[in-house]
């Protein structure tokens, strides 16, 4: 019955449904088809994330430099205040 599910071929040749339980019999061990759901999931999750990610620091890198220039021309101002009281 398993085999209509799982191909002939490849890795999945050595793996197993029970059809007394629906646990899959890997040669690593056993998991429940959920668990094998979840891996997919989390990994579309992790890859949808990072391109988001990827995104907002593409879009943000203009104000990136805009602040870093902001934060030199306030250390600058900051300096000759400092200079001016003499503290």
């Amino acid at each position: 019955m398993y085999r209509g599910y799982l191909p002939d071929t490849g890795p999945w040749a050595e793996c197993s449904i029970s059809y007394h339980n629906n646990v899959m019999t890997t040669p690593w061990g056993k998991v429940k088809p959920s668990d094998v759901q979840f891996v997919h999931r989390c990994k579309w999750s992790a890859k949808v994330h990072e391109s988001m990610y990827k995104k907002l620091k593409s879009e943000t890198k203009v104000q990136d430099k805009y602040l870093f220039d902001l934060l030199e021309q306030l250390l600058d101002i900051v300096g000759e205040l400092a200079i001016q009281t003499g503290s």
